[in-house]
C-alpha cells in the first residue's frame, strides 16, 4: 500500500549570509519583527548556518496517511497530461491534489465532500497521530469557507477546468491552504518547539493570512 503525507506545509530554506568571514562577528538574528539592538547576537558561522538552514517543513510532525492505490493512479494520470513537465516531480503538478481527492472519494462534482474527508482521515491515519485529525478537518472547513467567500466577493462562481492544464485550480488552492492552516495549528504534541519553527509560525501568521494562496483571476 502506498503512503503519502497530507497537510505538509513546505517552504524554501533561507539563510542570512554574513558580509565577512570573522567567526565572532555579530550577525542579525532571523526575526519576524524588524531587528532591534537586542537582536544582535554573536555566534560561530557554523552554528549560525545550522540555525538558519533548518528545514521548517519538519516543524510539524505530520502523520503518514495510507492512500492505497490513489498515489499510483494519480502518478499515471498526471503523466498523461499535456501540461506535465518531466523536469518536476508528479506531486508538484497543480492537478495532483484534485486527482488524489477524487481517487479517495473526497472530490465530488467539483467540490470537497467534508464527511468523506473526515471519515478518510479517521480511518487512514495511524492511531498514535489521531490527535491531528480534527486539526486537518478544521483546516479543510476553514479554507473552503474562506476561499468560497473570497471567490463570491470577486464575482467568481466556480473555477472550470483550464484548457491545456487538465483540471480546475480549485482543489490545488484548497490543498495549499490546508497545508498552511495545519502548519499554523499543529498540535503541541507534534510541534517542534524551537526558535526557528516558532519564528516561522509567527512570520506566517503575520504575513500569510487566509486563504494563504493566491486566487487566480477568471
Amino acid at each position: 500500500m502506498s503512503e503519502s503525507r497530507l497537510g505538509e506545509y513546505s517552504t524554501q530554506r533561507s539563510a542570512i549570509v554574513p558580509s565577512n568571514t570573522e567567526a565572532d562577528e555579530p550577525l542579525i538574528k532571523l526575526s519576524a519583527q524588524p531587528p532591534s539592538p537586542g537582536d544582535i547576537v554573536t555566534r560561530s558561522h557554523r552554528e549560525w548556518f545550522q540555525y538558519t538552514l533548518q528545514d521548517i517543513s519538519k516543524c510539524c510532525r505530520l502523520p503518514s496517511i495510507n492512500l492505497g492505490p490513489a498515489v499510483e493512479k494519480c502518478h499515471r494520470h498526471i503523466k498523461t497530461l499535456k501540461s506535465f513537465n518531466p523536469s518536476f516531480p508528479v506531486y508538484a503538478h497543480v492537478c495532483y491534489p484534485e486527482c488524489i481527492y477524487r481517487e479517495t472519494g473526497s472530490f465530488i462534482e467539483g467540490d470537497i465532500h467534508m464527511e468523506t474527508v473526515k471519515n478518510f482521515l479517521q480511518n487512514n491515519i495511524e492511531q498514535r497521530d489521531k490527535i491531528i485529525v480534527p486539526i486537518i478537518a478544521a483546516s479543510f472547513q476553514t479554507c473552503m469557507t474562506n476561499i468560497k467567500n473570497t471567490m463570491q466577493s470577486k464575482g467568481i462562481k466556480s473555477y472550470p477546468n483550464i484548457e491545456g492544464l487538465g483540471c480546475s485550480p480549485y482543489a490545488s488552492m484548497i490543498y495549499g491552504c490546508v497545508n498552511a492552516e495545519t502548519f499554523l495549528h499543529c498540535p503541541q504534541e507534534m510541534w517542534q518547539n524551537d526558535n526557528t519553527c516558532n519564528i516561522a509560525k509567527n512570520f506566517a501568521l503575520q504575513c500569510n493570512p487566509l486563504p494563504h494562496v493566491p486566487l487566480p483571476p477568471m
